[in-house]
């Protein structure tokens, strides 16, 4: 139930998630496509992931009626 990741970048990690994933992620516009993910994530709990990448980036988090999209904006500074 868990997904492990070194160095990967971000559209490789929401790819793996979304193999998992009830509701998918979606990379919005605007979200650097550097961004690296290092970690041990549960694999059902795409959300906390997001909401953690999100906060490490600066990004923001919305959730519409059938995806979760992280998106430039206004989160947390990096």
């Amino acid at each position: 139930g868990q997904l492990e990741f070194v160095d990967e970048p971000l559209p490789e990690v929401v790819a793996r998630f979304n193999r998992y994933a009830a509701r998918p992620l979606v990379i919005g516009a605007g979200v650097p496509a550097d961004i690296r993910i290092t970690g041990v994530f549960e694999a059902n709990n795409a959300a906390a992931f997001a909401q953690g990448v999100a906060a490490l980036h600066g990004l923001t988090v919305s959730r519409g009626d059938r995806e979760t999209v992280l998106s430039a904006g206004s989160g947390a500074a990096h």
